[in-house]
């Protein structure tokens, strides 16, 4: 057996320690993190609850293990941390932008087959599906149709994702049209994306 490990069963009262303790600084640290909108808006609600319970689980493991062993435990979550450091401060960012692509996409895909089923109409005049509240927070979404002729059906359309929130680390504008190209632009220009921008490979 390695020497940092005990053996010894830990007493019940430990055990309702560690639970107390690990719950007391997980509340904590979540109202914390509720200061900063940022954080609800790019993981949303399921995965705010994920990380509360990665952190509690930790801590009731931290405050459940001997001394010895705690030390171990931080070593370890340290470096993880360390080599983890280059990339923390775009994974959100990259997150939030995949949500909104698959988003992009599935609406796109949602308005197509509208078209083919009603060909006299044409693209609909509105979304068939209401995006996600994480994408609505984080960016504005906007959609509109266009005629070849006055009295033809909808045969385009044009659908922007615009950043609302340039702090989340979501800096890039999307827009989606009928032929399925997705076009983005830096947001510093102030202005949406169109289908006259670069396309996503």
């Amino acid at each position: 057996m390695l020497p940092f490990m005990d053996c010894r069963f830990p007493p019940l009262r430990q055990w309702l320690w560690a639970l107390l303790w690990s719950t007391l600084f997980t509340a904590l640290s979540l109202a914390t993190l509720s200061t900063d909108k940022c954080f609800f808006l790019i993981h949303a609600l399921s995965g705010s609850m994920a990380i509360g319970a990665l952190v509690w689980v930790w801590l009731y493991f931290f405050f459940l293990l001997s001394n010895r062993t705690r030390v171990i435990l931080l070593t370890g979550s340290a470096l993880s941390i360390f080599l983890l450091v280059p990339h923390i401060d775009r994974m959100p960012a990259m997150a939030a932008e995949s949500k909104a692509l698959g988003e992009l996409r599935s609406l796109r895909e949602a308005a197509e087959t509208y078209r083919k089923a009603n060909p006299q109409q044409g693209y609909p005049a509105a979304l068939l599906k209401r995006p996600s509240d994480q994408v609505s927070g984080l960016y504005k979404i906007e959609y509109q149709t266009f005629r070849a002729t006055p009295a033809g059906p909808a045969d385009s359309f044009l659908l922007q994702f615009t950043p609302l929130r340039c702090e989340c680390g979501t800096f890039r504008s999307f827009a989606v049209t009928e032929d399925g190209k997705i076009h983005f632009a830096i947001w510093q220009r102030a202005a949406p994306a169109t289908k006259a921008d670069r396309t996503l490979e």
